[in-house]
């Protein structure tokens, strides 16, 4: 195949949907030499700053001289965003060869996207070579496709309510979900829980003879300041002073973020990776991960932010409130049908002056209609059926002192980019 067939080929396996469970990944892994255990690990999840904690680790230990793999998901704007080596996408040629490789079996066992994506990042990673892995989880934990390996620590960021059609309808059952990527003797670095999830880590970590880290233990992001383009603080380890970082991703979660990625660094320094201070400094400066309260343009002013559940949504309208609050906010907006729209409105509307609402191309595109509704009146709404038409009308609109946030998706982050790029051709 070349890159193109190996592409369509991929996505035509979303028909299969989700296939939660671990036999036919393990089959599919076995009929590869399982190139996963020739790999070490970080392995990372939760509901919301699982892929930001990610980056920096792989940016700090790539800055510390390590060769790096990243594996997130979803991508914005090319799926080759999700396999990362040494910071650079897959290429088209190794990404097509791979594909051309895992296909005869693919086919044979029906394997789902995201086990063949999780597979390709596998082999590739093993082929590089590269010394280590930040692995973000996808769905869940226990049963999810990456759960595969045993990393040398195990990090969880926030836990809240998602997907509850898969991993339950209460914090405590999704939390015993996402535990499942704990293993026997690992240690596991947790951040701010809700007290029935950081139980449930507790238990399995008892069960599984693993340390449990919390991250305000070993590190600390102390004197933060909130700019448009950076979260400026003191970065702390293990009582001393590492020094003074402008993590180039704003809002106050992102120094949570970062004390969760920097105590799971300190756990790795604890079993004998080397990573100096100034890798940890050189490493958060220059982090790079787009769609995360990103400035994109500032003539119209545009924000970009990959925010789709409540928790981030009120995290994304901390911050509006917090560096933005003389902006008159206007929101281009769309979900998709499996998320909370009724909570999620609730957040946004108080601080927009109009919101344009899109179809994301996606069949599990909410219709705009039906979000127009939830809004009921409080806020000046207009619906269109794709997310260029409503970009572009918004941008019409735009005048100086107007802020632009685009957020609901990844699929519509990932289409607005898309958009920008053509128009500024």
């Amino acid at each position: 195949m070349n890159y193109q067939q190996a592409v369509d080929y991929l996505y035509g396996l979303e028909r299969f949907g989700w296939k939660l469970g671990l036999d036919r990944m393990r089959t599919l892994m076995d009929s590869l030499d399982n190139p996963q255990d020739k790999i070490r690990y970080i392995h990372i999840a939760g509901t919301n700053g699982k892929g930001s904690v990610a980056a920096m680790v792989e940016s700090v230990l790539r800055s510390a001289g390590y060769r790096t793999g990243l594996y997130t998901s979803p991508h914005l704007q090319n799926v080759r965003e999700r396999i990362r080596l040494d910071g650079a996408m897959i290429t088209e040629q190794e990404f097509a060869s791979i594909m051309t490789r895992l296909k005869p079996v693919c086919d044979d066992m029906q394997c789902t996207f995201f086990e063949v994506i999780t597979a390709l990042a596998f082999v590739s990673f093993a082929s590089y070579p590269v010394d280590y892995v930040a692995l973000e989880t996808g769905l869940g934990g226990r049963l999810d496709a990456t759960n595969i390996i045993k990393p040398m620590v195990s990090v969880f960021t926030g836990i809240d309510l998602e997907h509850t059609e898969h991993l339950g309808t209460e914090i405590a059952m999704i939390a015993h979900e996402k535990a499942g990527i704990i293993k026997s003797g690992v240690p596991c670095v947790i951040g701010q829980l809700p007290a029935a999830a950081e139980q449930e880590i507790i238990n399995t970590c008892k069960q599984n003879n693993s340390a449990l880290v919390r991250a305000e233990q070993r590190c600390r992001c102390d004197r933060v300041t909130l700019l448009s383009g950076s979260t400026d603080f003191d970065l702390t380890i293990d009582h001393k002073l590492i020094g003074r970082i402008s993590l180039p991703l704003p809002g106050m979660h992102q120094a949570a973020n970062a004390q969760i990625a920097a105590a799971a660094l300190a756990v790795l320094r604890d079993n004998n990776v080397t990573i100096q201070n100034q890798s940890f400094s050189d490493g958060l400066s220059s982090v790079c991960w787009p769609g995360r309260l990103q400035t994109v343009c500032t003539d119209p002013y545009i924000i970009i932010d990959v925010a789709h559940n409540p928790a981030a949504f009120a995290q994304l309208a901390a911050h509006l409130h917090k560096v933005f609050a003389d902006y008159q906010i206007k929101f281009i907006f769309g979900l998709l049908k499996d998320k909370d729209l009724p909570a999620s409105v609730q957040i946004l509307a108080p601080l927009a002056q109009a919101v344009y609402i899109v179809r994301v191309e996606s069949e599990r595109s909410l219709d705009p209609e039906i979000i127009a509704q939830q809004f009921g009146g409080r806020v000046p709404v207009q619906t269109f059926s794709t997310v260029k038409a409503g970009f572009r009308h918004a941008i019409q609109d735009y005048q100086p002192g107007q802020l632009f946030c685009v957020t609901g998706s990844h699929y519509l982050v990932g289409e607005v980019l898309d958009e920008i790029n053509n128009l500024t051709r």
